[in-house]
């Protein structure tokens, strides 16, 4: 049910760069910055409207 290495690795990798693109608002960015992004991204990309 879950998805196979390959798709995970790159869901993670495209979600991880929008963590930073979020982060990159304020400025400098660090890591903390980047993962303290991530479960803001997580509800875009949730969101049922979101094509």
């Amino acid at each position: 049910a879950g998805l196979d290495a390959r798709d995970a690795g790159s869901v993670g990798a495209y979600l991880h760069g929008l963590a930073g693109r979020y982060a990159s608002e304020g400025a400098p960015v660090g890591a903390h910055d980047v993962a303290n992004a991530i479960p803001a991204v997580w509800r875009e990309v949730g969101r049922p409207d979101r094509g």
